[in-house]
């Protein structure tokens, strides 16, 4: 039995997870989890979509094949999540994330000396946790997957089912969501680029900026400082 476990939380990115959610949720023999601190009723973004917690960090099963984590605001911070996410993506099989979930691990300490797929949005912000940004739409470093989100998401997914369950299944599933990628045209590209430089995108992204530099500063500070400990604790 495979087991999958996705962290969320309030704003909870739904267009991170659902895909993985949905593919994985099809797969033979295959737990997927939906965890948080508690199971109430809590809204993913955008359009206040209700989501809720299959199980708690408590019942959360520790024996993982996949941790995923999708970006989700506000948690940088939260001792309480950074140490589940530590302590589940120290035994799980494949530690993942998408879109900004990477700067959670990061924070927690489990990109450390990782390449990390880069995103749109303050993908420099996770170095000072010795993560390796890389401008790449999906990259895996030993058992780390990371992608970018929206195409990012499907890619991550079916890229996990062909490690777990071989190329075959892969492209079954690739079939079953008619997931047929184009490649972005010359126009296309210009397009994307105008689209980021609009001032709602530009401040959209500013916020996001101005809200994760100082936690991941201050995460990249206590892992130095922990490897510094263990380093004179060794000797």
């Amino acid at each position: 039995m495979k087991k999958m476990a996705i962290l969320i939380a309030p704003l909870v990115a739904a267009i991170d997870y659902q895909p993985a959610h949905t593919i994985f949720s099809l797969l033979p023999d295959t737990q997927v989890h939906l965890v948080w601190k508690d199971k109430t009723s809590i809204m993913a973004f955008p359009g206040n979509q209700p989501i809720q917690a299959t199980c708690t960090f408590e019942e959360c099963p520790r024996d993982l094949d996949v941790l995923l984590v999708p970006a989700i605001p506000n948690l940088l911070e939260d001792v309480e999540t950074l140490s589940f996410l530590e302590e589940l993506g120290q035994k799980a099989h494949f530690v993942t994330s998408v879109c900004g979930g990477s700067q959670l691990l990061a924070a927690a300490g489990l990109l450390d000396g990782y390449r990390v797929a880069a995103g749109v949005v303050g993908s420099e912000l996770i170095i000072p946790c010795g993560a390796i940004p890389v401008d790449a739409n999906l990259v895996e470093d030993g058992n780390r997957i990371t992608a970018r989100g929206g195409s990012g998401s499907y890619e991550y997914a079916f890229l996990l089912v062909e490690r777990l369950y071989g190329k075959e299944l892969a492209r079954q599933h690739r079939t079953l969501a008619e997931w047929q990628p184009e490649i972005l045209s010359p126009e296309d590209r210009a397009s994307h680029e105008e689209l980021k430089a609009q001032p709602w995108i530009q401040g959209m992204i500013q916020s996001i900026i101005d809200g994760s530099r100082a936690p991941l500063e201050a995460a990249g500070q206590r892992l130095r400082e922990h490897k510094q400990f263990a380093t004179t604790d060794q000797g």
